[in-house]
């Protein structure tokens, strides 16, 4: 079934998008093309970008035009795929920091602030993600 969907839900879409690319250019543009700047690229596609897309699919329902009835396998399918290439791309993201750590000769387990929230962000991704597989 066709899904009609609002300009404004469409702007909406594109706002995670237009935050990635604005993120990757930067880190790009600041660190060159090295090793460890694909790490906050992969961990911003993660979140900025699928996780949220993740997140619209199954709001994306609130934006459809006039009464239209929404597939809500459709819907979940999407939001699957979408959170599923976030933890993916989360993953890619914390086996870049560590090679990158390998390779600098740094230890690989840090206790900075910024390592711990970035653990429990994966752990987070991890639990909604068991969550989520025996919804389905």
């Amino acid at each position: 079934m066709a899904l009609n969907v609002t300009t404004a839900g469409a702007a909406l879409r594109f706002i995670p998008f237009l935050s990635f690319f604005v993120v990757a250019g930067v880190v790009l543009d600041v660190m060159g093309l090295v090793l460890f700047s694909f790490h906050p690229i992969f961990m911003s596609a993660a979140f900025l970008l699928f996780m949220a897309q993740g997140v619209m699919w199954y709001r994306i329902a609130h934006l459809a035009a006039g009464g239209v009835t929404v597939d809500v396998t459709l819907l979940r399918k999407g939001h699957a795929i979408c959170q599923g290439s976030s933890a993916i791309c989360a993953l890619a993201g914390l086996i870049i920091i560590m090679v990158n750590k390998v390779k600098m000769m740094h230890p690989w387990l840090s206790f900075s602030t910024h390592a711990c929230f970035g653990w429990l962000a994966l752990l987070g991704i991890l639990g909604q993600g068991a969550v989520g597989l025996f919804k389905v």
